[in-house]
């Protein structure tokens, strides 16, 4: 690949990971569109095989706060919806599979931004697991769902309850795609450890900034990051059609 493609993963991965160590999640959302455009090459597997460390680290740095009793059920619910993701990646077409995440992610936005207020439990919980299993497993972003799920929760509770969300929702999903064979070629590994760096400087500098984030900016950042990963999705879609 040229060196700046190179050179611009590297600082989409610095800044993305900037974004998940400040609000919980984001990683993908802020990576994924943008790195498509520069190199279909570039995502969406490096993006998810990179969250296993950056997942793990970030609930471990606050691990204090999860709230287990929603990583449990989004993470039953996340079983059936990566077997949902497995097969729309044999049966659908990619511009198809965006579409259909950037509507629900949308329409999720728009609920919450005109007043409605989610209540967590076992119902509302388990479907945010289905719905993020889905787009974790066909595009690597299954974040949305389950931050638009806890928008009204404290920074601290949604940095260690969606890192440990995450953490098992990419394992179920890179178990997914190898069940469905979906190829995770030697350049996605290498893409990957070359991703590890600046992953790591992006978490670090992210430490700076989590006080600050709280209450008001973090439910506006949480619904702008989601509704950024919608339009991003349906974009694509209408670009490829």
């Amino acid at each position: 690949m040229p060196v700046g493609v190179l050179v611009a993963f590297v600082a989409m991965n610095a800044f993305a990971a900037l974004v998940q160590g400040t609000l919980g999640f984001g990683f993908a959302i802020v990576s994924v569109p943008v790195l498509v455009l520069i190199d279909s090459r570039l995502a969406p597997v490096p993006q998810l095989l990179v969250q296993l460390p950056l997942c793990a680290y970030l609930y471990w740095r606050e691990r204090r706060d999860a709230e287990w009793r929603g990583v449990l059920w989004v993470t039953v619910g996340g079983v059936p919806g990566t077997a949902i993701g497995v097969w729309l990646l044999a049966v659908a077409t990619g511009a198809a599979l965006d579409l259909l995440n950037g509507v629900l992610v949308l329409g999720g936005v728009a609920a919450l931004a005109f007043g409605l207020r989610l209540r967590r439990n076992v119902a509302t919980e388990s479907f945010a697991g289905v719905l993020s299993g889905i787009s974790s497993t066909v595009s690597a972003m299954g974040g949305p769902p389950v931050a638009l799920l806890y928008e009204g929760a404290r920074g601290p509770t949604v940095r260690a309850t969606l890192s440990l969300i995450f953490l098992l929702g990419v394992i179920l999903s890179i178990l997914g795609r190898m069940v469905a064979d979906d190829g995770m070629a030697s350049r996605d590994l290498a893409l990957t450890a070359l991703a590890c760096l600046p992953v790591a400087f992006g978490l670090w500098a992210s430490r700076f900034l989590t006080g600050r984030v709280e209450g008001r900016p973090m439910r506006l950042g949480i619904l702008g990051l989601s509704a950024l990963s919608g339009l991003g999705l349906v974009g694509r879609a209408l670009a490829t059609w």
